[in-house]
């Protein structure tokens, strides 16, 4: 109850977006009889006349035109706030600006655009239109409305303005009308209600709508109702209850506001618009065009973007303002045609006994003919909050909230659940039907949350003690594994997060960037730490993507294995697929890295497979995940190795062993990595699939294995002819030429001294 008093700018948003739903699901009734027309200034008709402001030569002949075509009001939703600066004088003064000398004579006949308009404003009934502001330093706006009222005086309720952008005051004094077309104070938000009266100072306003239909309707003024004129709602003070325009009374909200009831987007109402090309045609008007204007009022306005008349609705983002003002004026006027009808209906029945036999029949037809219009034309309503509204949601809020109340204290936490969303049901068909049936606004919101504050206080209490260790986890590792693996560490963080752990194989790779120290010795810390993780970040989102856990960050290395702590039979191939889409990322990395003056960098990459104790490290106040064991330590030999062998990628033989299907791999050497005797058979990973029946890969592979093989064999000559001969070749993600030149200068060494008699062709690397 107590959010429903504040009303907070977020859930009042969620109550009017049930609101809009609600038109979008059951818009206005389109009654075809409603006199309202639109005159679009669009890009077909800027094409045609060229660009905005037209000169008001234009103007004026549209004016004349409508009234010609029997437009019962024409009102601009634009202001005309500066002279026109194509009239004759004003051209002859800009040119002799530029061109003193220029001897330049005016047709005298030619008379000023602006007085050429103003007549044909003074000669029709046309509405002209003003912008309210708060500038303090503006003009008050002309008014052409008489303006009375029974009751208190309303002007303290209607919203109040310092200022106006006016027209000029030669077209102001010629209009029969003077209307505001500011759309109330919510033009960056979607338009849902506007004022029908504003004022500047003591002096009333009315909106561009109400304006035309005054001046349409040929009404004097327009009469307000406060709401102690009648005890309306048993209302003592100010407020505005009605208003009267001629004789159409309008129902408002207390500040004088009309929420609009759209009958549609601009597609469904597409009959409704002309284009102003149309209107201007030459020749004589289409008998068509004169149906669609005639007897109507006329709003002219656009709906051409880079005239910035847009506004969102409820059903659409981006509305031309001028069918905002015909939408609020067809809802005002297809009231009054429905109870006209009903009233016409009435007459004519009431005078049927003193008519003559055939004058019967001609009233009986006319009687069928209302009777089916006021059938197929069910009345209108106008949507409103009620002021009841608030208070029958606070007595359902206490009710049902006593109710559920009532079920959590005796702990029926299921039943209470149930109730509660059986009422969050009847608080949304209870607010959909008052809007059906009677166009009332009763936002769902605050009685729903009324519903569910005492059982969802409850439920999430017991949520937030039972999932605070699973959003420790999320937290910890959010940027380590993918959310699956996290989800299910959180899913049983006893086992995986106590210190202890499984022994299970593992796929580890460690990566590592060239020449690190030398690149950044001479940044500055601000800049290594962005150089850092410019390449970190993409490098461990490709690990993350294959469902790997990122064990640690060295400096400018990443640890990761795979196959912990949620197993996978395909670990193996997806370290190795790791390996290789790190190759596509380093392209981007570089290109990113030249763009902001970084140097470009290579990375040596090292994968391995074999036996791991994996699990919480540490004590329970800090625990790192990780894994331990021999073939961590021969994965990072497997990175620091690359170097040695010009390579930038090694993998082991058990890994090898188990993607041979799905990558091109080439066995390298074997070699006993510093700190282990036993000796390694390394491979490289030269592309996927597809290039293993690539000729390139083929030809290097079996150079590659007869070079090894003549190499271990001490056959000096055909070794050295098979690796040159493997030089000769390039794959896209392998080169063999660094791999060729290590070989080519160990051979070069063996012939100047040859190895020992039990050599066994097995390289000792001396360093990490």
């Amino acid at each position: 109850m107590t959010l429903q008093i504040a009303d907070p700018a977020g859930l009042r948003a969620v109550n009017e977006a049930a609101f809009d739903q609600y038109q979008r699901w059951k818009p206005r009734q389109v009654d075809p009889s409603v006199p309202v027309a639109v005159v679009d200034i669009d890009v077909r008709s800027l094409q045609a006349l060229g660009q905005w402001p037209w000169p008001r030569t234009e103007m004026a002949a549209l004016t004349r035109r409508l009234a010609d075509l029997g437009a019962l009001a024409i009102a601009f939703d634009v202001v005309f706030a500066e002279p026109d600066r194509t009239s004759p004088d004003r051209v002859l003064k800009d040119w002799r600006k530029y061109d003193p000398a220029a001897e330049i004579k005016v047709d005298e006949t030619l008379h000023d655009n602006d007085a050429v308009f103003a007549a044909a404003i003074a000669e029709t009934p046309t509405v002209l239109g003003v912008v309210l502001n708060n500038d303090p330093d503006g003009v008050r706006p002309p008014t052409r409305a008489g303006v009375s009222y029974s009751g208190s005086d309303p002007r303290p309720v209607i919203p109040n303005f310092a200022s106006a952008n006016v027209n000029l005051p030669l077209l102001s004094h010629s209009a029969s009308g003077i209307g505001n077309f500011s759309l109330g104070n919510e033009r960056a938000d979607i338009i849902r209600r506007v004022p029908l009266l504003t004022r500047v100072d003591d002096q009333i306003v009315p909106t561009l709508a109400l304006e035309a239909i005054r001046v349409g309707f040929q009404a004097g003024s327009i009469l307000i109702k406060s709401n102690d004129a009648s005890r309306e709602y048993g209302a003592t003070g100010a407020g505005i209850a009605s208003m009267r325009v001629g004789p159409m009374e309008v129902p408002v909200e207390p500040d004088g506001g009309l929420y609009i009831y759209y009958s549609g987007d601009s597609v469904t109402r597409a009959d409704r618009v002309v284009s102003a090309m149309d209107i201007l045609a030459e020749g004589a008007p289409d008998p068509a065009l004169a149906e669609r204007i005639a007897g109507k009022v006329v709003f002219v306005g656009t709906s051409a973007p880079g005239l910035l008349d847009l506004v969102a609705t409820p059903f659409e983002p981006a509305a031309a303002g001028v069918n905002v003002h015909a939408e609020l004026a067809e809802e005002i006027i297809a009231r009054f045609f429905q109870t006209d009808r009903i009233a016409y209906r009435d007459e004519l029945r009431a005078a049927l006994p003193a008519l003559e036999p055939k004058e019967r029949l001609a009233a009986l037809e006319k009687i069928s003919d209302l009777e089916a219009q006021i059938a197929k034309f069910s009345e209108p309503v106008f949507i409103s909050k009620p002021d009841w509204g608030e208070g029958l949601e606070r007595i359902f809020i206490v009710l049902i909230g006593a109710l559920a109340s009532l079920l959590l204290a005796y702990n029926r936490t299921i039943l209470a659940g149930v109730v509660a969303m059986l009422g969050v049901i009847v608080v949304g068909a209870a607010s959909w039907f008052a809007f059906d049936l009677s166009g009332f606004l009763l936002g769902p919101v605050y009685p729903a949350l009324g519903v569910f504050a005492p059982w969802g206080t409850l439920t999430v209490y017991n949520y937030v003690r039972t999932d605070r260790d699973k959003r420790a986890v999320r937290n910890q590792f959010a940027h380590f594994m993918s959310p699956e693996v996290i989800e299910q560490i959180a899913d049983d963080p006893q086992r995986y997060l106590t210190p202890g752990g499984d022994l299970r194989p593992l796929s580890i790779m460690f990566c590592d960037v060239r020449r690190f120290s030398t690149i950044t010795e001479k940044m500055s810390p601000q800049e290594t730490i962005q150089f850092i993780n410019e390449f970190l970040t993409p490098l461990s989102e490709v690990v993350i993507r294959n469902n790997g856990t990122i064990d640690k960050y060295m400096g400018d290395c990443i640890m990761a294995f795979w196959n912990a702590p949620r197993e996978s039979p395909m670990h193996m191939e997806q370290a190795t697929l790791s390996l290789f889409q790190f190759r596509a990322a380093l392209v981007e990395i570089n290109r990113k890295f030249v763009s902001i003056g970084f140097p470009e960098i290579d990375i040596g990459v090292g994968v391995n497979t074999g036996p791991c104790a994996v699990g919480a490290m540490g004590s329970k106040s800090r625990l790192d995940y990780s894994c331990i064991g021999d073939a961590v330590n021969l994965a990072s030999r497997l990175e620091g190795i690359t170097k040695q062998y010009g390579l930038w990628n090694c993998i082991g033989d058990t890994t090898a062993t188990g993607v041979r299907e799905s990558f091109a791999l080439i066995q390298i050497d074997q070699v006993a990595v510093k700190g282990r005797s036993k000796p390694e058979t390394i491979w490289t990973v030269a592309g996927e699939a597809d290039v293993l029946s690539d000729p390139d890969f083929l030809a290097i592979q079996a150079a590659v294995e007869e070079g090894l093989a003549a190499y271990k064999a001490q056959d000096w000559d055909r070794a050295e002819a098979a690796y040159r001969r493997a030089g000769a070749y390039e794959l896209d993600a392998f080169s063999p030429k660094g791999l060729v030149d290590v070989f080519l200068g160990r051979i070069a060494e063996y012939r100047a001294a040859p190895p020992p008699a039990d050599w066994d062709g097995v390289y000792v690397a001396t360093s990490k």
